[in-house]
């Protein structure tokens, strides 16, 4: 028969003779019970040189309709040639002897391509001489498609898991060994696959024994465990569960998820909850401890030195409002409250696009202020979140590590710290609503009270200055008939003295009520000071020492001279006082710079003014200084904590610096001393003058004028009509008396041309002085005006159809008054 030729060393090299087994011999049943089973046959003998096949391998080939003399080369042709290699190691004539098992793909002609296993042994003498080989062949072409599916579909659940942001792993056998691994445990734990239980490290061993011991029970645990990972301490939730073969627990799967972000989350939540609902609960005044506290925990949680809450004002100042610093910092506050932020502008920026800025280490940054910065002030490691007011106003909490310390920040710093600032900003928010709505009530109540007891000091000046006008006028008279007489001199002396110590008081209250007499014009705080200074330097005893920082070119202020000096008296006078009978300092200081809205807002008894260049002049003592209780009351008139105090310089000064558009701001602490600062708004420009008036001069001496005329005098104080009557009456006038506006007016419009000169109050119930001279120049516009008064409001001074006359006033002045009026 035909055969395949090859080198020789095999079978394969020499002429097969191929034998079918058909006919029924001894091994017929056995060839029949493998054809049953779809399982072929075959047998080289070494020792006849052929190869014996049961007909079913020819159906298992797909040979059964080739011609059986082309057998031998079917056979060969229709392996794979990719697997004919072992084949021809099997069939070599020194194959080992023992088992065999081979797999390969074979191709019948015009069929499809089959899988055939192929299981036998190779038999030889004990010299090592071949005698058969055999085997059973079978297709497998259905096993081998669901192996190559289960690998497939093991390759993609291995995939998978190897794709879980987890760890997932597997043990089993009787001393649980770690039998699966996926790439997130190995990373986790290292690779610990073939390591039984007992090999795990002792501080797990006893857990993860308690654990499993458990799930073999049929259990399934879930926990949450603390490990280390990376040098760092992580969280994970475990969920274990047994594997169950036929009933029974053969091993344990385990899934093991790093929950220390979600976990950090979850308590970051429970302590911002803790935090809002402590806000809630707390009532406006303690509001500020609790931001403290609330920078505290949160500075703790994320292991910072320092956590604050700061702001970056118009000036480009970063100001610190409230702030946290541990026990590890080193320092006992936060460098400073209020610093320069410009060298942080690119920083600055980057939170103004409401962008967080997070560093590791200055050292970090490039050279360049902004690190220079942070070096100076020894903060190393920070992270800023920004909250944008609804003001405007950047808000920003901060954390830092100082010193030597650096933090590297967790990845869930920005998120966790992004919901603290909003929370810490609404109650920020809150904070400043409240005490701008505190402050304005403050500056309503201040508002309010001034201008009562304004109206009042006003009102109680003005009447005694009218029968402050009596007494001098008729003391005046008095003089000129009897002044001769010692005895009568004697009296009217003392009469006047009491007279102008009155009046002096008088205007004292009138300053506080905002009505004192201005005459404003430009001036030098410092240079106004210097030559105050030989006054000043009266009031100090020679145990106190007086010291003068005065600053060189103040911008000018608009301000009354006489006013300001009675400012610094009243000032000089409180502070002499604080100091009492001991020794001490007074220092007085001007200087100038901005002020904000802020700054200004905590001024006394102050309107909001507007933020912009102030001048400041600072008179500061040694003396005791003022209690909490006493600050609030020291401006109020008639309140003096002196045995001989009245209680009015210091109610002057509020009233003066409020006329003049300024702030007062006082810091005063028992034991400390006590700082007066005036600030007074700084001419830029060229200081711009009101008119003034041509008043007449307060000390004029009489003279022997004499004139003719009828002149009407109006005034509701009986007293102040009857001594002008009399020294009218002795110039050679005619005079006619009215005791309001209504009555004044009807007269005048009786005889209108007969009135040479209306002498009028200004202040009358009814009709008053203004609204009565109106109604007149609706009559006569061109008839001449004389208005007195006890005060003065500030659009007398500046009006020019009209003279103004001061209460308290003499016999002397009232005729220079009338004569300048008279044009005479």
């Amino acid at each position: 028969m035909n055969g395949i030729r090859s080198s020789g060393k095999s079978h394969l090299d020499n002429e097969i003779r191929l034998v079918i087994v058909e006919s029924p011999d001894v091994a017929a049943p056995l060839v029949n019970a493998l054809d049953v089973a779809d399982i072929g046959a075959w047998m080289w003998v070494e020792a006849e040189s052929a190869l014996f096949v049961s007909p079913r391998v020819l159906v298992l080939l797909g040979l059964t309709a080739e011609p059986r003399a082309d057998l031998p080369q079917r056979l060969w042709r229709g392996v794979h040639a990719d697997d004919r290699s072992p084949i021809r190691e099997l069939m070599d004539k020194r194959s080992p002897a023992g088992p065999f098992a081979l797999r390969y793909r074979f191709t019948p002609p015009g069929g499809p391509l089959r899988w055939i296993e192929d299981r036998g042994r190779v038999e030889r003498t004990a010299a090592g001489d071949l005698i058969r080989q055999g085997g059973a062949l079978r297709e497998v072409t259905r096993e081998v498609g669901q192996e190559q599916e289960r690998r497939e579909a093991d390759a993609r659940l291995e995939a998978l898991i190897n794709a879980l942001p987890f760890s997932v792993w597997g043990r089993s056998g009787p001393k649980l060994t770690v039998t699966h691994q996926n790439a997130d445990s190995i990373a986790c734990w290292g690779d610990i696959r073939g390591r039984a239980l007992d090999e795990a490290p002792p501080d797990v061993h006893d857990l993860w024994r308690r654990q499993l011991a458990e799930v073999m029970t049929g259990q399934v645990v879930r926990n949450v465990i603390e490990q280390e990972r990376d040098g760092e301490l992580r969280i994970f939730s475990q969920i274990i569960a047994p594997v169950v073969v036929e009933q029974h627990v053969t091993g344990a799967v385990g899934v093991s998820i790093d929950v220390t972000e979600e976990e950090r989350a979850r308590k970051f939540d429970l302590l911002l909850t803790d935090i809002t609902s402590a806000f809630a609960s707390r009532s406006a005044a303690t509001l500020d401890t609790a931001l403290s506290m609330a920078l505290e925990r949160i500075g703790r949680f994320f292991g910072a030195s320092l956590a604050s809450l700061s702001e970056i004002t118009a000036e480009q100042q970063l100001r610190v409002t409230h702030w946290w610093l541990g026990p590890d910092s080193g320092r006992d506050r936060p460098f400073v409250t209020e610093m320069n932020a410009r060298p942080l502008s690119a920083l600055v920026a980057l939170l103004a696009k409401n962008l967080p800025v997070i560093v590791r280490s200055h050292s970090d940054l490039p050279e360049g202020e902004a690190r220079a910065w942070l070096e100076a002030r020894r903060l190393q490691s920070f992270v800023v979140m920004p909250a944008r007011q609804s003001d405007g106003t950047l808000c920003m909490l901060g954390l830092a590590a100082l010193a030597d310390q650096i933090i590297d920040w967790p990845p869930d710093t920005i998120p966790l710290l992004r919901v603290a600032s909003t929370v810490l900003g609404s109650v920020l928010e809150r904070v400043r609503a409240e005490a701008n709505q505190k402050a304005v009530e403050r500056r309503i109540y201040e508002a309010h009270k001034l201008e009562s007891l304004g109206v009042l000091a006003g009102g109680i000046a003005h009447d005694f200055n009218n029968l402050l006008t009596a007494i001098l006028g008729n003391a005046s008279l008095l003089r000129a008939e009897y002044g001769e007489l010692p005895a009568m001199s004697g009296a009217l002396d003392q009469i006047e003295t009491a007279s102008r110590r009155a009046a002096d008081l008088c205007r004292q209250m009138l300053a506080y009520a905002g009505r004192g007499r201005f005459a404003l014009r430009a001036l030098d705080l410092s240079d106004f000071v210097r030559d105050s200074h030989p006054l000043l330097r009266l009031t100090v005893p020679k145990i106190a020492a007086l010291e003068l920082f005065m600053a060189s070119d103040l911008p000018p202020v608009l301000a009354d001279e006489t006013q300001l000096r009675q400012l610094l008296l009243n000032l000089m006078i409180n502070a002499v006082e604080a100091l009492g009978e001991r020794a001490g300092t007074i220092q007085l200081k001007t200087s100038h710079g901005p002020k904000s809205v802020e700054e200004l807002a905590g001024a006394v008894f102050s309107p909001q003014l507007p933020g912009g260049e102030y001048v400041s002049l600072r008179v500061s003592d040694s003396g005791e200084g003022m209690t909490p209780e006493t600050l609030p009351r020291i401006f109020d008139p008639f309140f003096t904590t002196k045995f001989t105090g009245r209680g009015l310089g210091l109610a002057a000064v509020v009233g003066i610096v409020r006329a003049h558009k300024g702030a007062l701001l006082v810091v005063s602490r028992r034991g400390e001393g006590s700082t007066f600062e005036v600030l007074l708004p700084a001419q830029v420009g060229p200081a711009a003058r009101p008119p003034e008036a041509a008043l007449p001069a307060t000390h004029a001496a009489a003279t022997m004028w004499r004139t003719q005329g009828s002149v009407l005098v109006v005034d509701d104080e009986l007293g102040v009509r009857h001594l002008v009557r009399t020294v009218l009456e002795r110039t050679g006038l005619t005079v006619v008396l009215a005791e309001d506006g209504r009555q004044a007016v009807e007269l005048f419009r009786q005889a209108p041309s007969d009135v040479r000169l209306v002498l009028m109050d200004l202040t009358m119930p009814g009709l008053d002085g203004g609204e009565a001279l109106a109604e007149m120049r609706k009559v006569r516009p061109d008839i001449p005006a004389i208005l007195m008064s006890g005060y003065t409001p500030a659009n007398i001074v500046s009006a020019a159809s009209y003279t103004f006359l001061q209460k308290p006033f003499t016999p002397a002045v009232l005729q220079t008054a009338v004569r300048q009026a008279l044009g005479e």
